[in-house]
């Protein structure tokens, strides 16, 4: 068995183009859904808010800490909750005697209540 090296490149508006190495075939998938998700409920009585934090400034991992939180507020509404969030804001503060890197992401949540 013979193994060939594949690049995955996206180009334009999410569009992705496979290139094998040394093969004759170039595979190409059309542009990704671009559908955005419904918006979170306007009324403020059913957004909830999460923060994340990060104490090594990582957006990531801030935004896990507050998806996480999220999970499992709406675990305990009931099975397999849909909900949407928004980020409303990225905060941090860095530097000091201390060497802070804190970095605080707030998201706003809305479940279906399905």
């Amino acid at each position: 068995m013979s193994h060939r090296k594949i690049a995955i490149v996206t180009v334009g508006l999410g569009a992705l183009v496979i290139l094998a190495a040394a093969q004759s075939w170039t595979a190409v998938a059309g542009p990704a859904p671009t559908t955005p998700p419904p918006a979170i409920a306007p009324d403020p009585a059913d957004v909830e808010r999460f923060v994340g934090h990060s104490a090594s400034g990582d957006f990531q991992e801030a935004l896990n800490d507050a998806l996480m939180q999220a999970d499992q507020y709406f675990a305990n509404i009931g099975a397999d909750i849909l909900y949407n969030y928004r980020v409303l804001s990225t905060t941090g503060r860095r530097g000091g005697f201390a060497g802070f890197n804190d970095l605080y992401v707030t998201i706003a949540a809305s479940g279906d209540g399905s």
